[in-house]
């Protein structure tokens, strides 16, 4: 029987409450050092790629099909492809923050939990 999937929203929201839960407080509420647009950017792909490790460790046991065909990570791949697009006009987030939000969506419903 085949898990319902979340969607992108409601897995970050998922994501970020287990996060808070593992920390004991509100991640987004740190007083970081201010950083520039472009590190956040930078630090928005890092994490992005270190979450899909995690969810795809093994491209031959991934849940992924396409993983598994290509045997190699197609969710790293599509990173990539998305780090090299520009975001598209109509989007209020920059693509470090797209592609985020889509890693802790495959995370999420990859079955991973914090």
């Amino acid at each position: 029987m085949k898990r319902e999937q979340l969607s992108v929203d409601d897995a970050v929201h998922q994501f970020m409450q287990a996060l808070s839960a593992q920390i004991g407080s509100d991640p987004t509420s740190t007083n970081l050092a201010p950083i520039s647009p472009a590190e956040m950017e930078a630090w928005r792909f890092e994490a992005a790629t270190e979450l899909l490790r995690l969810a795809c460790p093994d491209p031959m046991r991934c849940a992924e099909q396409a993983c598994r065909r290509a045997r190699q990570c197609w969710h790293l791949a599509q990173l990539k492809s998305q780090a090299a697009t520009p975001a598209p006009s109509s989007s209020r987030r920059t693509p470090g923050a797209i592609a985020l939000r889509r890693a802790i969506w495959i995370y999420w419903n990859l079955g991973n939990r914090l």
